[in-house]
């Protein structure tokens, strides 16, 4: 088995690369990622901002949110597709005025650095801490200056950690989509459970790029949400999730030195 401590030791294997371009919004698998200082290029690079241009827009306390797809379409575009089929692009009045018309408030579709420059006090998205409890106090998160993601560039799932929740808890829906990481990898050598929680300090490559992993994921209401395609909000996942690992799965990375990542590039110490 490798030793973890080893230098250069093989962590994981890349089974999964995942861009959201608009944040709370579906998003679009990939065979390969260019990865800059704030994660996948053109991911969560566009936010639902509020009218008066203080806070993004969240599937935490927008849900509606998670039934509208985004992708990058020819020459760097960001197509919206709406629940009703239609599609329009970020950055026109258009898309303004559709998503106004869907969520039933007046809202508009920015890049993450005109939202930020917007914004006449920091950006922020707003939050529970109680993620079963829709009618818990409300609370703005501050936003990373220059981009939409909630904390780190990057959030990676192993299979070991779901292949655990699963194998706890059967009966729960512990699909993918409900945890929306940018990389999904699988574990070397057979290891079992959560065992990203021991990479926490590591200092290591994705692919060519260089990486740093912060800390293990604390999950927020986000994946209680209900999903297209008949799946219900289920508070159960919160509480099943808190008994078996503290309500965390996953980990955070920064990136350290941009590089790529595709398919079967490894994760390595």
């Amino acid at each position: 088995m490798t030793d973890p401590t080893t230098s250069d030791a093989v962590l994981a294997t890349v089974t999964e690369l995942w861009r959201f371009p608009v944040k709370s919004m579906q998003g679009e698998p990939l065979a390969t990622a260019t990865i800059g200082p704030g994660g996948i290029e053109g991911d969560r690079s566009w936010g639902v901002v509020s009218a008066d241009g203080r806070h993004v827009l969240s599937a935490k306390t927008v849900p509606a949110l998670l039934f509208a797809s985004a992708s990058v379409v020819d020459g760097g575009d960001v197509a919206v597709t709406l629940p009703t089929g239609a599609v329009v692009l970020a950055g026109t009045q258009e898309a303004d005025e559709a998503l106004s018309t869907w969520l039933d408030r007046p809202v508009r579709l920015l890049s993450a650095a005109d939202a930020h420059a917007a914004a006449e006090a920091p950006l922020d998205y707003e939050m529970t801490f109680e993620p079963p409890n829709d009618d818990a106090e409300v609370v703005g998160i501050p936003a990373p200056d220059d981009r939409l993601q909630d904390l780190t560039a990057l959030h990676l799932l192993t299979d070991a950690s779901l292949a655990a929740v699963r194998a706890a808890r059967p009966d729960l829906d512990w699909s993918v989509r409900r945890y929306r990481p940018n990389v999904v990898a699988a574990v070397a050598d057979g290891a079992t459970g959560f065992v990203e929680d021991t990479w926490v300090g590591v200092d290591g490559t994705l692919g060519t790029a260089r990486v740093h992993v912060r800390q293990a994921t604390v999950r927020c209401a986000m994946p209680l949400r209900a999903q297209p395609g008949g799946t219900e909000r289920d508070p159960e996942l919160f509480r099943a999730l808190d008994d078996l690992h503290a309500n965390h799965l996953g980990i955070y990375v920064d990136v350290t030195a941009p590089g790529r990542c595709a398919i079967g590039d490894h994760l390595r110490r």
